[in-house]
Order: structure tokens, then sequence, then C-alpha cells
């Protein structure tokens, strides 16, 4: 094989798993074959995939899960396979600190495998305790991220975060997330219909109650006002008996897999889109939305607030309240939603593009290898 080879590591891979990390590692897999790098991801299956193909350019290889564990995929047969294809490659590039593949990989690398990087998709998970988090990450996880040569993170406030859990300065690499820019575009005409969106994984660290909850509130000042929930997870159910309890049901509408046209179509129909986790990176979904046109309401999470300034809102983290009085000025405002989106566009555009984005790791993986 030629020497610009990655194998690419990730227990989530799009459209197997729908989500932000398994979006970007298809994305920036698919798109450096085309700049010259062979690309090869190893992953790991659950639905009787095939243990071999090739897709979007690049080879996806697959080894069995076991076991899961809060919703992290358990593969013990990633090892064999990490040192039966280590000769073949010349950079190893572990997505998100969080999974067991990348924990594997690490433990490897401190047995000379080539260079590591791993990717930081977000520091604390959205599914395991935080006391229990807090155990691992101090232990474990520091140990994971201090093997890589290279940590790559979204932000200044994670790279602080990252420096204060342990984590050696000089490993932090800072690249901000970004998506493609030319197809998340504004409606030609956007007329309001008083729409909400929320993109995501049912999952408790998402907090997808906090939508369903709010829209009591909301309906009593915008009579009118609809909520669409996007994504897949194990609270969906709970979420649409939330919608029942309240009555809801003609107000609040869920989807689940939805093609990339038509997920364009949602956002350039939605008025304001929310984010109400308790934890994240920088997810894809807001600067999707940004990069439409559409303002956003988003929880008061610290490496979010400066993507946010000028072109949405922050609430306080979990706070019903606030995030009605936010999304209600936003819903009643629509020369405010106007500048919102454009500051939100242009933002996404100059700081968030995917082409930067792809060109920052290409700079990263020839800076490791000509050490």
């Amino acid at each position: 094989m030629f020497r610009k080879t990655i194998l690419r590591v990730s227990s989530q891979l799009y459209p197997e798993t729908i989500g932000g990390v398994g979006v970007h590692v298809d994305r920036l897999a698919s798109d450096l074959i085309k700049r010259g790098w062979e690309n090869v991801v190893l992953t790991v299956k659950l639905h009787g995939e095939a243990e071999s193909e090739v897709r979007n350019g690049y080879k996806i290889v697959r080894v069995p899960c076991r076991m899961q564990l809060f919703g992290y995929k358990i593969a013990p047969s990633i090892l064999s396979k990490l040192l039966e294809m280590n000769s073949e490659f010349s950079v190893i590039h572990a997505h998100s600190h969080l999974f067991f593949s990348t924990n594997v990989v690490a433990l490897l690398r401190r047995m000379c495998l080539h260079p590591l990087v791993i990717t930081c998709h977000g520091i604390w998970s959205q599914s395991v305790p935080m006391n229990v988090q807090q155990i691992w990450m101090r232990t474990f996880g520091i140990f994971t991220l201090n093997s890589a040569d290279v940590v790559i993170c979204y932000t200044e406030q994670e790279k602080e975060a990252l420096k204060k859990l342990g984590v050696k300065e000089e490993k932090i690499y800072i690249i901000p997330n970004g998506i493609d820019t030319s197809f998340f575009t504004p409606a030609p005409n956007h007329n309001s219909n008083n729409l909400l969106l929320w993109v995501g994984r049912f999952v408790k660290g998402k907090r997808p109650d906090i939508p369903i909850k709010a829209m009591v509130e909301l309906r009593k000042k915008i009579p009118n006002v609809r909520l669409v929930m996007l994504g897949r997870g194990p609270l969906k159910s709970y979420c649409r008996r939330l919608v029942d309890k309240y009555s809801l049901s003609g107000a609040v509408d869920f989807l689940s897999f939805v093609s990339g046209e038509k997920l364009l179509k949602i956002y350039r129909e939605s008025s304001v889109v929310l984010l109400t986790s308790v934890s994240e990176g920088v997810p894809r979904t807001i600067l999707e939305a940004l990069s439409c046109g559409v303002p956003v309401v988003t929880s008061d999470l610290p490496q979010i607030k400066s993507i946010v300034a000028g072109c949405g809102y922050c609430f306080r983290v979990g706070e019903i309240s606030d995030l009605v009085e936010k999304t209600v000025e936003l819903m009643l405002n629509r020369q405010l939603r106007w500048e919102f989106g454009e500051n939100g566009r242009r933002k996404v555009r100059e700081h968030h593009s995917w082409d930067a984005l792809v060109d920052k790791h290409l700079q990263l993986y020839e800076s490791l290898l000509n050490c």
C-alpha cells in the first residue's frame, strides 16, 4: 500500500449509526480519498453487516460487537484485528476517547504502533452517570488521551478543560467542527410557519423531554407552534408517552432517519432549532441550522456560547422557563430571526466550513509523517 494511508477507528459509522460522530467519520474518510489519502475504517457490526465492503471510495472492516455498556459497543476482537492490520498504515486516527475501540488503540500505541490521533467529539458522555465518568476520566480516560500523539478538540474551551483533566497541552490540536456550507444553505424565500426543530439521539444527556415540556407553555403564547423531533434512541418511546400525557399529539411530530435532502428541507422550514443537551462537543446540528440561516436556542454550554453569540440564544441548562422565554422572543420577532440567520450563515462559512476542516487534517497528518 502507498505511504499516505489512514486507519480510521470508530465504533460509530453513518448510516448504520445515526449521529454526529458517524457522519464525521464517513465524510472525512470519503473526502480524504479524493485528496490522495487511502482510508480504511475499522468499526463494529451489530445488525449482520458484511465483514468488509467498499463504500464512498473507502474500505470498511467490521468486527462483531459482543455486548453494550451504557450504550457503548464492546468488541474484544478489535485487538487482534488491529494487530493484524497495523503494518499496512502510516497513521491511525481513532474517534472519541469514550469508545472501547479507542481505548484498545491507546493500549497498543504504548507498544509502538504508528502515530495515533484521537478526536475528542465532546469530553463527556451523554449516557454514562457523571460519578462513573469522573472516576473513569481521571484514570483510564486520561491514559487513553495521553497515549495519542495528537488529541483533536473543537474549541479553546475544550482545550482548557482537557488540560485541567490532565491531558498534556503539547498534544492538543484545535480543529473547529465543520459542515458542508454549499449544501446547507438558506431557503430562497423563508416564510415563518412557527415550526421548532430538535435533532439528536433520544438519550438522557440530550434531554429530549425538555422541548416537549416546553411546548405546554409555548402553546399558551403561540397557539399554532409545532415541534418536530428527529432522531433515534432508547428514550423515544418515553417521549411519545410525554406527548400523550400533555395532550400534544397534534403539535409534536416524531421522525427517524431522513435523507440529506429531506433534512435540508426541514431545516429550511424551521423558525428556530433547539439544542437541550446537558453536555456536548460542537454538534453538527447547530452548525447545519446556522448554515441554513435558522437561529438557534441552545443550552448554555461554554464551548457553544461563542458560536451562538449574535445568531441565537443560550438558556440556562435544564431550565424550561428560560428556554420558553427566549424561544418566544425569537418566534415573535421575524426581523430578529432574519438578522440572527444572516449572522449565523456568515459565521459558519467563515469558521466552520468542511473544506477547512479537511485541509487542517491533511496538514496534521503530513506533519506526523514528517517528524
